[in-house]
């Protein structure tokens, strides 16, 4: 990996570390966004665990009355999905160009108006 690329941290498994290398290719991030994508790969690798426990023990599992139940790494994975689907939004990754929808590239015009003019009126205040 190029010395100008952050490398993936060290307790990230094979998914989180392959999600960190391709972002860091494709992003140049700052500190609190390295956070941000950190906390998403050992979402992603959470994931994989809980995938492997149901693949293990099955879809259903004992309860603790020894009825047949739910395995409970479901709910868990849900949250896990909810919570990288947050992280991610947070990253606020650009589309690439000829992917962005005619609304979307409406929308980012409109943000970064936006953002200028709250700049301007911050500027004039201080003036």
């Amino acid at each position: 990996m190029a010395a100008d690329k952050p490398a993936a941290p060290r307790e990230l498994a094979p998914r989180g570390r392959k999600f960190w290398r391709l972002t860091v290719e494709v992003h140049e991030l700052e500190p609190e966004e390295l956070e941000l994508l950190r906390e998403a790969c050992r979402t992603l690798d959470n994931l994989d665990a809980l995938g492997r426990a149901i693949r293990v023990d099955g879809s259903m599992v004992k309860g603790s009355e020894g009825q047949s139940r739910i395995h409970p790494a479901f709910a868990e994975m849900r949250g896990a999905q909810v919570v990288l689907g947050r992280l991610l939004k947070q990253l606020a990754f650009p589309e690439p160009e000829a992917e962005q929808s005619e609304a979307s590239k409406r929308a980012q015009k409109a943000a970064q108006e936006r953002w200028r003019m709250e700049a301007e009126r911050k500027v004039g205040r201080h003036a």
